[in-house]
């Protein structure tokens, strides 16, 4: 994971494995190029995810989605989340 320590934005990678994590799925939006379509369920958002996203965008997604901040930090937690519920569910 890379983060930008002064002004706490995460990378785009990061920020789409994470929300992955969550059931979030993010494809690019085809009625505009530019922007990453994201939905979870009946909640959906279209927005611009450039190469750094900063803190106030994974604090929206923590209002949108119920994605805590920390894991966006801490992506490790994310993914032994994703992994425990795959196998809870099976």
């Amino acid at each position: 994971m890379a983060r930008e320590l002064d002004t706490g934005a995460v990378d785009r990678a990061t920020v789409l494995e994470v929300l992955g994590c969550f059931d979030v799925s993010a494809t690019p939006n085809p009625d505009a190029p530019l922007e990453t379509l994201l939905i979870k369920g009946e909640v959906r958002d279209s927005r611009e995810l450039p190469e750094w996203i900063d803190k106030d965008v994974l604090f929206f997604f923590r209002r949108k989605f119920g994605i805590p901040v920390t894991s966006f930090y801490h992506p490790e937690r994310a993914r032994e989340r994703a992994r425990m519920k795959g196998a809870t569910s099976k």
